[in-house]
């Protein structure tokens, strides 16, 4: 059954809130090109029917995230990188 039977579109805080992440996420895989998405003037609008596909996929062992856009593991800045080589030395002091 689809997520709204009377639309064919649904905004990104609806999407939001059907995913269970935040708005600013949801811009952020649009960005990306992560989550189909039509952009009409300055309104970002997603389709109901390739949603349900997108999710389907992801579901049934889909690649959720293509190669270098939210999957990776790399640091996004370097101040998470030194927060990530501290967090390392001190569990190693705990050990």
């Amino acid at each position: 059954m689809s997520m709204t039977a009377d639309r064919y579109t649904l905004n990104v805080h609806e999407v939001a809130v059907r995913l269970g992440v935040s708005s600013r996420t949801v811009y952020g895989w649009c960005e990306r090109g992560v989550i189909p998405h039509l952009k009409i003037g300055q309104r970002v609008l997603i389709p109901v029917g390739a949603l349900e596909e997108w999710m389907g996929a992801q579901t049934h062992g889909g690649e959720a995230f293509p190669s270098g856009s939210l999957g990776n593991s790399e640091p996004t800045s370097p101040s998470s990188s030194r927060r990530r080589a501290r967090r390392k030395i001190l569990s190693e002091e705990n050990w």
